[in-house]
């Protein structure tokens, strides 16, 4: 897996989930991880993205995103994650 292609293709997901409208990106959270495939430079990624509180329900959302490539030898993988400030009302 070329790293900074995947790392590239999992900010620009990042960033996506980011800009969701808030009551959108609660209602996402505790879900299971939304999965899809990207081919970064003809290698295909799986792309998962998940949402959770941050500290207390009501509060932040923490957003991860895990990038796995395929590899011969060992799984690549790479992993972020975001804060998004959160109210409820």
């Amino acid at each position: 897996m070329r790293k900074a292609a995947a790392y590239e293709a999992l900010a620009r997901e990042l960033e996506r989930w980011r800009l969701l409208p808030k009551q959108d990106l609660a209602a996402k959270v505790g879900r299971p991880a939304s999965v899809h495939s990207v081919n970064v430079n003809g290698e295909d990624i799986a792309v998962e993205v998940a949402a959770h509180w941050h500290n207390e329900e009501g509060g932040p959302i923490r957003v991860t995103g895990i990038a796995n490539g395929p590899s011969h030898w060992r799984l690549e993988r790479l992993e972020e994650s975001i804060v998004v400030p959160f109210t409820s009302s």
